[in-house]
């Protein structure tokens, strides 16, 4: 076996950041391939990313590779297990299994295993008897059954019209929350919680869409004991390696949304922290101790600094240049240089069309706490150069990513109302 691994999903750049960093090679299938990815490619001597306009063809763009090198997958590819069927037929695929896999994606299922640990899942209707009756008690969301990152998404209203592969579930009210869990040798443990950003208007979000996340953040211990029973329970059901579960938390209910039965598209904002062992390490450790040999110590959770990853998206259509993705890399490698403690861009979109609503780039900010208050180190001249290059872009108006991630950074002292928007 060769020290490679095929990185496949939506979006691999910050997996593949991850493994070159770890001496790993990887293999990057996914369906942006963007800039800044192609980039570390390059500088690392590897061969450029695969690009892929659906998941299906995703066998087909790998099978010319060596079958010992295995497959770790990434967000999309759960709502689509004839896939994993095919990428298991060809090598070794470093992921639940897919019988596992439609259990766990499965909101009747999930109520039932979750039962009597203080933890319950919104009610759900999903048979079509039921699916276009008029429910007059309370508010309800209407949600695809192969759905991620919150997008179609919509509320249920008298006339709506609830499809086949749609179902209803009752809107529940809390805090928007993310937990990571990693399950080896039998032993389920937690590596943290992040606050979700989802529709955020001022990040160009619409409706439900996944906006991004900030953490790891702490929350309150009689909730952290009621998720400990949650990722026991997902543990005992035979999961294995790194998954990930959202949340809805107010001050009396904690409500689980859905199991991620993957790495997260949080697992930057663990590796950033001090002499962290990578979310990835764990995953590939824990499908061949053999050949991706770690060890694991105990992981802590500070509670004066946390990163936010905000994913801006566009408001126009674009085309984006070549002279466009020169600037863009630019300001990310001299941001880069001094990312602790400032911003910096990842993301950054290949020579090509963009559609509105679109994500543009992600935008990360490491906020600390001084005096109580969430604060950036970042100098005020920074800020101005990169919301200037991000209104100009994106179209957005007045975006001031920085007071976006230290509203969200206060959310987890100070619990708002939201909606159960991701899907």
């Amino acid at each position: 076996m060769t020290n490679s691994v095929i990185l496949a999903g939506a979006s691999v750049r910050s997996l593949a950041e991850s493994a070159v960093a770890w001496g790993v090679s990887p293999c990057c299938v996914d369906m942006f391939c963007d800039a800044d990815l192609q980039m570390t490619l390059r500088d690392h001597g590897l061969v450029s990313a695969r690009r892929i306009d659906d998941f299906s063809s995703i066998p087909g763009v790998v099978e010319d590779l060596s079958s010992d090198i295995p497959v770790v997958w990434t967000g999309g590819l759960e709502n689509h297990p004839q896939v994993l069927r095919q990428l298991a037929e060809q090598r070794p695929v470093y992921g639940v299994s897919v019988d596992l896999l439609e259990q766990l994606r499965s909101a009747v299922q999930l109520k039932s295993l979750v039962h009597g640990s203080g933890c319950d899942v919104p009610e759900t209707v999903t048979h079509a008897a039921e699916r276009q009756k008029q429910l007059e008690d309370g508010d309800w969301l209407i949600k695809p059954r192969g759905g991620s990152g919150g997008t179609q998404i919509r509320r249920f209203e008298s006339g709506s019209l609830v499809g086949t592969s749609e179902y209803r579930q009752r809107c529940v009210q809390g805090l928007s929350v993310s937990a990571l869990y990693h399950s080896r040798n039998g032993i389920t443990q937690m590596l943290g919680t992040c606050i979700q950003v989802t529709g955020e208007s001022e990040l160009g979000g619409t409706g439900f869409q996944f906006c991004g996340n900030v953490g790891p953040v702490q929350l309150p211990i009689q909730t952290l004991s009621i998720l400990r029973r949650v990722w026991q329970r997902i543990g005992d059901a035979g999961i294995h390696g790194v998954f990930g579960a959202d949340f809805m938390i107010d001050a009396a209910d904690v409500w689980l949304i859905e199991v991620n039965p993957r790495i997260t598209a949080s697992h930057e904002l663990y590796d950033m922290r001090r002499n962290s062992v990578s979310v990835l390490q764990r995953q590939l450790t824990s499908y061949n101790s053999g050949q991706f040999c770690a060890e694991f110590p105990p992981q802590s959770i500070r509670g004066d600094r946390v990163v936010a990853r905000l994913i801006v998206y566009l408001k126009h259509d674009r085309i984006v240049t070549e002279p466009d993705v020169r600037r863009l890399l630019r300001f990310r490698r001299l941001s880069g240089c001094r990312r602790i403690g400032h911003a910096w861009l990842a993301d950054i979109p290949s020579i090509g069309r963009l559609s509105a609503g679109t994500p543009f780039c992600s935008v990360y900010h490491v906020l600390r706490k001084h005096c109580s208050e969430w604060k950036t180190d970042t100098e005020c001249s920074d800020e101005m150069k990169l919301n200037q290059i991000l209104s100009e872009y994106t179209g957005i108006g007045g975006i001031n990513t920085t007071a976006t991630a230290i509203r969200y950074a206060c959310l987890s002292e100070r619990p708002p109302l939201n909606d159960n928007m991701t899907s």
